[in-house]
């Protein structure tokens, strides 16, 4: 028995999804009924918090909450609350919001939770992948080619 994969993604169409297998649904909707909710976005600068304590009583009695994404999409109090009252069963963390020196993150304590970081997506193909993409940058760059990988090319006029 295989799982159904259902996603929310405000920039995707629900055709484009579907053609890979995935059934679109809205975010309340997918919240309600995913036993695992994986979290895999971006955020705007400045913008609030994906998911908060709205967000996870919207979820599932026993369900699991996973962010490889961003720390910044989580309200970790909000989060710590789901998992200490029971009302979550688990969370899967790559990444958590930085605290000051000495102080440890109150999430690190919860036996429900497993913390990478920031790592949970290196995996010995993606490292290889990565060192040949900047090796083929750089032989673009000897050969004088225009550059795929730039992030600021504004540094590279002379």
């Amino acid at each position: 028995m295989g799982m159904a994969v259902a996603s929310f993604d405000p920039f995707v169409a629900p055709a484009a999804m579907a053609a890979d297998g995935v059934r679109a649904a809205e975010f309340g909707e997918l919240l309600g009924e995913a036993r695992f909710v994986s979290l895999h976005a971006r955020q705007p600068a400045g913008g609030p918090d994906l998911f908060g304590r709205p967000e996870f009583a919207r979820m599932q009695a026993g369900s699991f909450f996973v962010n490889t994404a961003r720390e910044t999409l989580v309200d970790e109090e909000a989060l710590f609350a789901a998992l200490s009252s029971g009302h979550l069963a688990g969370a899967a963390l790559d990444v958590l919001r930085p605290r000051a020196a000495g102080e440890v993150n109150p999430l690190l304590g919860l036996a429900t939770v497993v913390a990478t970081p920031h790592i949970g997506g290196a995996t010995f193909e993606t490292l290889d992948r990565g060192a040949a993409m900047i090796a083929e940058e750089i032989e673009r760059f000897a050969a004088g080619s225009a550059l795929v990988n730039v992030i600021n090319p504004k540094v590279l006029v002379g």
